[in-house]
């Protein structure tokens, strides 16, 4: 049996995959409840746009979505929603819903990894510099230090 979402739910989900797939923008779930609006931001790279029948997120989403397909023209000939049970049809809108659910968090969880890969090297990198900058620093001062060593070599010679 699959969970039923609330209403507000399904609509911030369809709106969220709406919002995401037209325009490129993503709206986090984790802030998606009954009473509050969720806030939106813009991706780091935003993705081609893709046409109404193109709503999956990856190519195995798609090909789960043909084998489904496959097996229900085995089963049956192509039929519409409308020649469908009436109790089947809120069931198949949920598993749509919940499969954008799912490419929507697929996409948040590859968004968040680029994120924390990035001020990986960036982290890395200040690092590096700041390793550099004392590498130099006590070039310097060895340099000062030897000269020193050589004037009080001379003034004492």
């Amino acid at each position: 049996m699959t969970p039923t979402p609330t209403p507000s739910a399904v609509a911030a989900v369809a709106f969220t995959t709406d919002a995401f797939m037209e325009c490129g923008w993503l709206i986090c779930l984790a802030d998606v409840d009954d009473d509050h609006i969720p806030a939106v931001a813009p991706p780091a790279v935003a993705g081609p746009a893709l046409k109404p029948n193109e709503r999956s997120c990856s190519e195995g989403l798609r090909a789960d979505e043909e084998e489904g397909l496959a097996t229900q023209s085995a089963k049956a000939p192509e039929s519409e929603v409308g020649d469908r049970p009436a109790a089947k049809v809120p069931e198949m809108m949920n598993l749509n819903n919940l499969k954008r659910v799912i490419c929507l968090l697929k996409k948040l969880v590859q968004m968040i990894e680029q994120r924390i890969s990035k001020q990986a090297e960036d982290f890395k990198k200040a690092k590096k510099i700041n390793i550099e900058e004392k590498k130099r620093v006590e070039d310097v001062e060895l340099v000062r230090l030897m000269k020193e060593n050589d004037d009080t070599n001379l003034e004492i010679s």
